[in-house]
């Protein structure tokens, strides 16, 4: 067993460091805590890690309730995840998911590219269901070109569902959103919008996270859903330019 599960560990504090336009700096602490018994959060190597910032190793949220490796888990397992701080905003367009990103009102904190160079045979989706069922909200796909399904000889196709326990989901007023007769997204920016009082709730079914660190920095997020691997989202080296994404562990029980 090489992971360390602690609930202590159920809440991170996230400190995205950003320019604003004309390179002025800004920075913005996200809180990221895990529900007890709906998921949970462990780090990897087996040393116990103090409250503190993360300097290297890789951080896990899963809905899965054992210590494996690999991402194998309940299909249907929940995870629950209460963000503060920040809102999700998926960017599409022509019908393919361009980036996610955390946001707060104009600012955009940090984004996540879905498509680049090296992975041209992969492309994304975003539905947003017109009759929501226990609060699904939206669907990731991800297709991959070059692996097509041995049954429908289709290319092969991985989901991610998202559902929203607490805040809101808008989009951009005036934009066209679904495709014709489908739920899929066309052109938008649909945000996952925190309540009121601050916070978002989202609540993914089958997810799996392993956040990378090295050298204080967030590095590598890897995505996975029950069917298999979603997404590896690399985020470059760029703490020269007075940018980049640090986490810590907070000592508090959720």
């Amino acid at each position: 067993m090489s992971q360390v599960l602690d609930p202590r560990f159920n809440d991170i504090a996230v400190t995205l460091a950003y320019l604003l336009p004309g390179n002025l700096p800004s920075s913005r602490t996200v809180m990221l805590s895990v529900q007890n018994g709906e998921g949970e959060c462990w780090f990897d190597p087996a040393q116990m890690p103090a409250p503190g910032a993360i300097t290297q190793g890789t951080l896990v949220f899963a809905s899965d309730g054992t210590f494996t490796a690999a991402p194998t888990f309940p299909r249907y397992a929940p995870l629950t995840i209460r963000i503060t701080g920040a809102d999700l905003c998926f960017h599409v367009r022509q019908g393919q998911l361009v980036n996610f990103a955390l946001v707060d009102g104009d600012e955009t904190l940090v984004r996540f590219y879905c498509t680049g160079p090296w992975t041209a045979a992969l492309s994304y989706r975003v539905t947003w269901p017109s009759h929501n069922q226990s609060q699904l909200e939206l669907i990731v796909t991800r297709v991959n070109a070059l692996d097509m399904d041995d049954v429908s000889g289709r290319p092969r196709e991985t989901t991610l569902e998202l559902y929203r326990l607490k805040g809101s989901i808008t989009g951009l007023p005036g934009l066209f959103r679904k495709q014709p007769n489908s739920d899929v997204v066309s052109s938008d920016k649909v945000l996952l919008k925190r309540a009121n009082d601050g916070e978002l709730i989202v609540q993914l079914h089958g997810a799996r996270m392993e956040w990378d660190f090295a050298n204080s920095l967030l590095r590598v997020i890897r995505l996975y859903s029950g069917q298999g691997a979603l997404a590896s989202l690399r985020l470059p080296a760029l703490a020269g330019s007075g940018t980049g994404v640090s986490a810590a562990f907070a000592a508090t029980i959720s």
